[in-house]
């Protein structure tokens, strides 16, 4: 039996999920054109800042910082990118309560039936706080909903992720016959083995006009030479996005783990996104400081969220072409010829300026008032080296 790997990183949550109604939350879903809505505070991960401006972010760029990627970025966004568009997060499950999620996680479906521990290992916290946590996530007012398809670090199934592809298929097109309008992205921060099971539930997804993003993995490896899913070499799924991962200084990432020891890359990665020392929600409601291609891709997802949101849905096809398109060329460094050298962009409207680089030891105070440190700053909160799933 074929199998994919998660790696254990911290908590996810799941209300057992029987039925799935169209909102748990009692906030609209309709997608109306975006408001001009602004926020500015710190505690802005760097990988927000680099989605926000076209260059790389230079030591000493407005008259603050260096390479030390612990740096809380000030960046001003649309606080409701995203608002109205479903993102599933096909996972460990996704605690619906941690303080920059709420109330914006929707039940969704426990694919073990309530067999495994609610309190997993929290990777699908963590990458649902990659696509839409307050503060850190890229569409601040999207819904997550979570389908949790394990909870302890092993191994789990293809067949799990197959079910957990057609589980958000079928879940969708409840939505979509409550509202005609809705739209949806699926995310996948898993190892997503080259089966055609699979490929026909992502194609499904696709065909339902269901935007879908894939990690591209952690092995340091040109993923056109793996047995993965690629939108190149796979046409059925090609208006899907395989996502890699870069570092504070448009690096290739390298992660400090034996067996994922950094992003995959080649022809068969779309687009490339921060992976390395990414603030994000964490276990306990905490938020967390960790790395790899997981986190990547869900900030893409994130982004097409709020395209949704700002300027109405598209196909897949379009709407990748559109992501490839606001991404910026040439800037990342280490990555072997011929593959696709493009770091993922906000569009313009998302955003206002791009303030300066705030250290946490000199933004203790204001980083508590927001809510988004553990006591004593962020300064004193140790780098968890977690290895992350592809």
């Amino acid at each position: 039996m074929k199998s994919f790997i998660f790696l254990p990183i911290v908590l996810p949550f799941l209300q057992a999920a029987s039925a799935l109604p169209a909102t748990t939350t009692g906030e609209s879903h309709n997608i109306t054109k975006d408001a001009n809505v602004i926020v500015s505070s710190i505690g802005k991960s760097w990988n927000l800042a680099r989605l926000a401006q076209p260059d790389k972010l230079r030591p000493g760029q407005a008259g603050q910082g260096t390479s030390d990627t612990t740096q809380n970025w000030s960046v001003n966004l649309k606080d409701n990118l995203g608002q109205g568009v479903f993102i599933y997060v096909i996972d460990t499950g996704v605690d619906g309560n941690h303080p920059l999620l709420t109330p914006r996680v929707q039940r969704g479906a426990d694919l073990e039936g309530g067999a495994g521990n609610v309190e997993g290992d929290g990777h699908g916290t963590e990458v649902a706080g990659a696509a839409a946590a307050k503060d850190f996530g890229t569409a601040m007012g999207a819904t997550i909903v979570p389908i949790k398809i394990y909870s302890s670090p092993q191994l789990g199934t293809l067949a799990d992720l197959v079910n957990g592809v057609w589980e958000a298929v079928d879940d969708f097109g409840v939505k979509l016959a409550l509202d005609k309008n809705a739209a949806a992205v699926i995310n996948i921060s898993i190892d997503s083995p080259n089966d055609s099971g699979l490929r026909a539930a992502i194609a499904a997804a696709l065909k339902k006009k269901m935007h879908v993003v894939i990690a591209a993995g952690n092995d340091k490896k040109d993923r056109c030479n793996g047995d993965w899913i690629t939108t190149k070499q796979n046409t059925d799924v090609q208006d899907a996005i395989n996502v890699g991962a870069t570092d504070i200084a448009d690096n290739i990432a390298v992660f400090p783990s034996v067996d994922r020891p950094g992003s995959n890359f080649g022809a068969c990665v779309d687009i490339y996104a921060g992976g390395y020392n990414i603030w994000t929600s964490g276990p306990n409601k905490s938020t967390q400081l960790t790395f790899g291609t997981s986190l990547a891709a869900p900030q893409v997802a994130g982004i097409i969220a709020g395209i949704i949101k700002a300027e109405g849905n598209t196909d897949p096809t379009a709407m990748k072409a559109k992501v490839i398109n606001l991404a910026t060329l040439g800037k990342i460094q280490g990555l072997a010829a011929g593959s696709n050298n493009r770091i993922a962009q906000f569009p313009a409207s998302f955003k206002q300026v791009l303030l300066s680089p705030i250290t946490a030891e000199n933004s203790n105070s204001d980083a508590e008032n927001v809510g988004l440190f553990q006591e004593g700053g962020a300064s004193q909160l140790p780098m968890n080296v977690l290895a992350m799933a592809d």
